[in-house]
């Protein structure tokens, strides 16, 4: 398509300037000009081309242009086109120059906009006129991307008590993206033309990956993203009493083993106390007990006052006594 020219005709003015037709971009694309290209006539000298962007739905402001460019100048940014700074080249220009090109070095979504030259002309005898260029509209498209799918009931298996099941499939691209499903490794049948599949019959026939294909076109080239999903569909669920007394089960351990090893601890602990109990009863002293009873004393049953009675400890292996008294063992 060639470039969009508007020609202006005031006395003898010949000059005419044009813009490059639309562009539609990819979103980063590194190598996006956008040109304002003028012709002048013999008598005409060029003082400056201003080049000016507008958000689609607004108007051109003939005050702020975004890019000047000057014969025998450096070309520079406008305050109003600060925001392009680092992102943009700018070709400086002579008198005897046909072009001014602004090349983006990433194209963003800002740069989505309407843009439109003007060329400020002068002839020999000083007259100034204005040339403006027809409009054209920079479009910043994304290729499909980010493909999510969504399963309700959200679940990681299922069986013939539900319903159905609902996969949801969603993705991020300009154009809109379009989408279609696949089932296990056959692609060549597509099940739904739409971003949204039903499996309306649950059974197990139906387990398997689906596939969600997401695309869109974008001057004539198709772009495409993809993600899947596993429905896994068995006879039956274990059931939610099944599930309930596991879990019961599971919590009663968690008191349980706390509970037993105290039980563990306070049996060590007796059996080792008995274990003492034992050893110093056999590591007493060997010993009799005896009580030494006076000659003269009587002694009466039930009457321990009716005689002097003295208990002793004499050691079994001591010499005897050698005083005549009687020795009674108990």
């Amino acid at each position: 398509m060639p470039p969009i020219k508007m020609f202006v005709d005031e006395g003898t003015l010949a000059a005419n300037v044009s813009i490059n037709p639309n562009i539609t971009e990819l979103l980063g694309n590194k190598d996006t000009d956008l040109t304002c290209s003028f012709f002048l006539d013999k008598n005409e000298n060029i003082f400056n081309v201003e080049l000016f962007a507008k958000d689609i739905s607004k108007d051109f402001h003939d005050k702020k242009p975004i890019a000047i460019f000057k014969p025998d100048n450096a070309a520079k940014l406008h305050t109003s086109g600060n925001y392009l700074l680092g992102r943009v080249t700018l070709t400086n220009i002579t008198h005897a120059s046909t072009n001014a090109t602004l090349q983006f070095h990433e194209l963003k979504y800002i740069d989505e906009k309407d843009y439109m030259c003007k060329c400020n002309v002068r002839d020999t005898e000083g007259a100034h006129s204005v040339v403006k260029s027809a409009t054209t509209r920079i479009l910043v498209k994304v290729p499909v991307r980010d493909v999510h799918i969504n399963n309700q009931p959200n679940q990681t298996q299922y069986d013939r008590k539900t319903d159905n099941i609902t996969l949801t499939c969603t993705a991020i691209g300009d154009p809109e993206p379009k989408y279609m499903w696949f089932k296990g490794n056959n692609n060549n049948t597509i099940i739904s033309w739409t971003n949204r599949y039903v499996i309306e019959d649950v059974i197990q026939n139906n387990s398997g990956v689906y596939t969600c294909k997401a695309y869109n076109k974008i001057n004539n080239v198709y772009y495409s993203h993809s993600n899947t999903v596993l429905i896994d569909i068995v006879d039956e669920l274990m059931s939610s009493t099944v599930s309930a007394l596991s879990k019961n089960s599971a919590v009663h351990a968690a008191y349980a083993v706390p509970i037993l090893i105290a039980v563990v601890l306070i049996v060590i602990c007796l059996a080792v106390r008995k274990h003492r109990r034992k050893q110093s009863q056999i590591y007493k002293p060997d010993y009799t007990s005896v009580t030494w009873r006076n000659n003269n004393a009587v002694e009466k049953e039930g009457e321990n006052d009716c005689f002097d009675m003295k208990e002793v400890k004499i050691n079994s292996r001591n010499e005897k006594q050698q005083n005549g008294n009687d020795f009674v063992a108990y």
